[in-house]
Order: structure tokens, then sequence, then C-alpha cells
């Protein structure tokens, strides 16, 4: 059996580029809408906070006074 790590098995996908991410203490993240999302640089953080709207799927429409906020910026 291999030596456990300090890797954490939960991982999240970067709304902006896809890419997959492992949350930590300094990863960019956001909360919209009551929902936090993870993201893989600083770039990604700041175009989904410019636009979260454009980024986030499903039937949630972006209304004006639907804010953003940033969790943590790097």
């Amino acid at each position: 059996m291999p030596a456990s790590s300090n890797r954490t098995d939960v991982v999240a996908t970067d709304p902006v580029c896809g890419m997959t991410v492992e949350p930590a203490g300094n990863t960019p993240s956001a909360v919209h809408q009551g929902e936090a999302f993870y993201f893989c640089s600083s770039g990604c953080h700041v175009k989904f906070v410019a636009e979260p709207g454009r980024f986030v799927s499903g039937s949630r429409r972006p209304t004006q006074d639907a804010a953003v906020t940033s969790v943590n910026e790097v």
C-alpha cells in the first residue's frame, strides 16, 4: 500500500478555462449566488469576477444586482 500523502481528494473545475484545481488556502476563489467557484490562476479569477454570468452554466441568469464575493485573491 502506498504511503499516504498530504494531497486532498477534493477537486473543482475552473469555470473559466475548465482546468481541474485542488481548493486550498491559497487557491483563488469567489462566491456567486451562494456557490463557491475555484480558479487555476488569478487571471481566470479576474475574468470570472468581471462577468460571472458568462461562465456560470445552468438556468441561472445574471442580474445587475447579482453580487460576486471575492473570497481569495492571489
